[in-house]
């Protein structure tokens, strides 16, 4: 319970289902159980991508690549700093390959700001669960 306090964000993990097994013959008659909610995970919202993401990819293509759009994808990694892993995937449209590439310099904090600035970017992302 110390998880529930007032303006604490916490992410909650949970199931619905039946409360009690119905067999199949009762339940062609029509006969239904009651739902129930069970909670199964009680944890801070700030350590969810800790616990569930693995690693974060963007996906940049060929004709994106300039310096200007090097300089801000570093400068905004930089600001960005955290412990998920990330990789690069390069795809050229011409030739049809994609490389992908692990960065061993960066690793990144995955925050709304840090999405929405790749969207500002458009490079596209991936989220690897655990």
């Amino acid at each position: 319970m110390s998880y529930l306090q007032v303006n604490s964000a916490v992410f909650i993990e949970a199931e619905i289902d039946e409360k009690y097994y119905i067999k199949p013959e009762e339940r062609a008659q029509g006969k239904t159980s009651p739902y129930g909610f069970k909670v199964k995970k009680i944890m801070l919202l700030g350590n969810v991508t800790e616990t569930y993401l693995k690693g974060f990819s963007i996906n940049i293509s060929t004709p994106m690549l300039s310096q200007d759009f090097r300089e801000k994808l570093v400068k905004m990694l930089k600001k960005n700093k955290g412990n998920i892993p990330l990789s690069m995937f390069l795809y050229d449209p011409e030739k049809g390959w994609n490389i992908e590439f692990l960065s061993r310099k960066f690793r990144v904090a995955v925050t709304a700001p840090f999405i929405e600035e790749l969207q500002k970017m458009g490079i596209r992302y991936n989220v690897i669960k655990k």
